[in-house]
């Protein structure tokens, strides 16, 4: 019996041996996953690494914590962030929100500020891709916007943080004239905590529940936010089962454009709102 692990091939036929109940695809998966962002740089520092160590850390796994919770990093847009419970953790369908305000503004410098920001993949990416823009992120969870600074200085970004309720309506006075606005505001009803998946329960409510009885309250505010910063442009993240609602929304924005878009899995779970300026 291997009590101790101390590289890759010793981790990689242990791995192969252990009884997981998932596909081979996603086994592999997390095999590599658990070597890259553990498991290598601890036996780099100390030789090897304790196979009840790994025990644990699969057991909690196996119990629905999210792999990125366990190993405290998630890959978005081919970069490292740091991740934990305090903060939701990134979609690929926030990486196709992100790559459509990048090909929407390719050039020109613009002011940007990320709503609810959370461990702020959005604005360290936008300012990785785009270094002349000026990023904003705002949250009203002080542990999140930790998480967030510390992804900033990990990639070596100057964002400005600012702590503040989205659903404050004097928010604006923090913040200059703006171009756009982003965000991936809470929009799962009370009612709809049910139909959540084991990983999402692990994730703050604060970030993915909307405590009233109008499911679109924060996507009202972010519009109201955008008018008072003289924004023209809005990028939000949707709730796939309110099509319907959104659509009947925007159908009453007075002065506002609105271009929907599906994800990779044919989903509606985007929405460009644009205004002249």
């Amino acid at each position: 019996m291997v009590d101790r692990i101390k590289n890759r091939t010793e981790w990689q036929d242990w791995f192969k041996r252990l009884s997981w109940p998932a596909a081979s695809r996603e086994k592999a998966w997390l095999e590599r996953i658990l070597w890259e962002d553990i498991f290598r740089e601890t036996i780099e520092k100390e030789g090897s690494i304790d196979v009840k160590a790994i025990a644990d850390l699969l057991m909690r796994i196996k119990s629905g914590e999210p792999v990125e919770y366990v190993t405290g990093k998630s890959h978005f847009f081919g970069m490292i962030f740091q991740v934990g419970p305090a903060v939701l953790i990134p979609r690929p369908e926030t990486e196709e929100l992100v790559d459509w305000v990048l090909t929407d503004f390719p050039i020109r410098p613009i002011a940007v500020a990320d709503l609810g920001t959370g461990s702020g993949v959005i604005p360290v990416v936008l300012k990785k891709k785009r270094p002349g823009w000026n990023l904003y992120g705002l949250d009203v969870s002080t542990e999140a916007l930790e998480t967030a600074r510390s992804n900033a200085r990990s990639h070596h970004c100057t964002i400005h943080w600012i702590h503040a309720d989205l659903l404050d309506p004097e928010i604006a006075g923090n913040f200059p004239h703006l171009d756009v606005v982003i965000s991936n505001p809470p929009y799962i009803s009370r009612e709809e905590t049910n139909l959540m998946s084991l990983n999402t329960s692990h994730e703050p409510e604060l970030a993915l529940i909307v405590n009233d009885t109008d499911p679109l309250l924060f996507y009202r505010r972010i519009v109201a936010f955008a008018e008072a910063t003289g924004a023209h442009t809005v990028y939000l993240e949707l709730n796939e089962f309110l099509t319907d609602a959104y659509r009947s929304w925007v159908g009453n924005l007075l002065g506002w454009q609105a271009g929907f878009r599906v994800d990779m899995q044919g989903k509606t779970r985007m929405l460009r709102l644009t205004r002249g300026h």
